[in-house]
């Protein structure tokens, strides 16, 4: 089962959020030999257009923490607003896990 994880996000700023990744027993899983996960935000579930891809690393893969970002240029191009996210990573054997998932409410920029 993924964590729930809301975030927000500040149009036109650069954004990065640290998540561990535990289990059921929360205890933090050793990503060693996990691939590189992958994370999108889209309007909702069943849209077809990602809203805009995030970028994730896993800096320490035995402290099981993920760091997902965004650029200024990146988070600017998304609208005011409420969408969803999903965080998928890959094993070693090739198995999929949504390992976070939640809501991103994009506050409006002003400041040009």
């Amino acid at each position: 089962m993924a964590i729930v994880k809301n975030l927000t996000i500040d149009q036109g700023s650069t954004f990065s959020v640290k998540i561990t990744i535990t289990g059921s027993d929360n205890e933090v899983y050793d990503l060693t030999g996990y691939g590189v996960p992958t994370a999108q935000i889209r309007k909702n579930a069943e849209s077809s257009t990602i809203t805009q891809a995030m970028t994730c690393m896993i800096p320490e893969p035995t402290l099981g923490y993920v760091i997902m970002t965004l650029t200024d240029e990146q988070s600017v191009t998304i609208k005011a607003g409420r969408y969803m996210y999903d965080m998928v990573i890959e094993s070693s054997f090739g198995e999929k896990y949504r390992a976070v998932e939640g809501i991103v409410t994009v506050s409006a920029g002003v400041t040009r």
